[in-house]
């Protein structure tokens, strides 16, 4: 399999580091992949042109990051970070929601940054700030029933706060959070996120 990766995207890390708790890290080369380049062979894998991407050794292409972490969980023989039915899966997905949109939120905010002065730009800024607030909230709220075992939820929430750092240090998001902070600190040793922390 090859797994088309940049190091800077909280989406794609969050497929290897579901391949590495799911022990197929050995199972996959990874490839160094820019989608802003839109080149006609990656294009040609992913008409969206985004990452991750997954290429099974059959020629078939699984995208979208949590697609690929279901396939890959499933590979791995099921429930390993996605409950396979039931509560447990409801409440690992509702997670996942929350860390997921706290990603496209921040990774929206830095696209956005990178524009020109247009009219909306501040505007937009304002707006996927004001969102990443409301996610770091909730989570503040909830810290204390995330826990430390391992599911994608927890992986999707880790992952997003460690783009906050890479990206946006000097907002400072744990500020007023010491629940979620703490949370951050403790589910950040697991190997997976500290062999796949970008910068």
């Amino acid at each position: 399999m090859k797994l088309y990766y940049a190091g800077a995207s909280p989406f794609a890390r969050k497929a290897l580091a579901t391949m590495i708790e799911c022990g197929l890290r050995d199972k996959v080369e990874v490839v160094p992949a820019n989608p802003h380049k839109s080149l006609p062979a990656f294009v040609a894998l992913n008409p969206f042109s985004k990452i991750p991407v997954l290429e099974l050794e059959n020629g078939k292409v699984i995208y979208e990051s949590y697609f690929i972490c279901e396939y890959i969980d499933g590979l791995a023989g099921g429930g390993v970070v996605l409950p396979q039915r039931g509560a447990a899966r409801d409440e690992v997905l509702r997670k996942h929601m929350l860390g997921n949109g706290l990603m496209e939120a921040s990774v929206l905010r830095r696209v956005e940054s990178l524009r020109g002065k247009d009219t909306d730009r501040e505007k937009n800024l304002l707006r996927q700030i004001t969102i990443t607030q409301r996610a770091l909230d909730r989570l503040e709220a909830e810290a204390d029933s995330l826990g430390a075992g391992l599911d994608l939820g927890n992986l999707c929430i880790a992952i997003a706060l460690d783009y906050l750092d890479f990206r946006f240090g000097e907002d400072g998001w744990r500020q007023g959070r010491p629940h979620l902070a703490k949370w951050h600190e403790q589910y950040g040793m697991r190997s997976s996120l500290a062999s796949t922390m970008p910068g």
